[in-house]
């Protein structure tokens, strides 16, 4: 998938920069014919952008730098929720016993 391309394409590039000292690089770029593709890290997600020749990589670069703090916050408050209806969900199956389960097919 796209995804997963993005993803290998990221860890390699990452491969790369530790052979040259570097601890990582925080975008990759890609330019075609017609298309072109920016992908930015934020912490463990990618943002990726398809553009073609009526955008520049500047303006991509500018937009993709603002939308990455709003993505990242989005982010941050979605781990904090799972992680908070993980520990709930998990207190409310705690009291559920082998016996509970077995009644259910008796």
């Amino acid at each position: 998938s796209f995804a997963s391309l993005a993803a290998g394409n990221v860890a390699a590039t990452n491969s790369m920069a530790k052979l040259i000292g570097e601890d990582g690089f925080p975008a990759v770029f890609h330019e075609g014919e017609r298309e072109s593709i920016f992908i930015s890290v934020i912490g463990r997600s990618l943002l990726v952008v398809v553009f073609d020749e009526r955008s520049t990589l500047g303006l991509v670069k500018l937009r993709t730098k603002r939308a990455s703090y709003e993505v990242a916050a989005i982010l941050e408050e979605a781990s904090k929720q799972s992680q908070a209806f993980a520990a709930n969900s998990a207190s409310a199956f705690a009291d559920i016993t082998d016996e509970d389960i077995d009644s259910l097919f008796s």
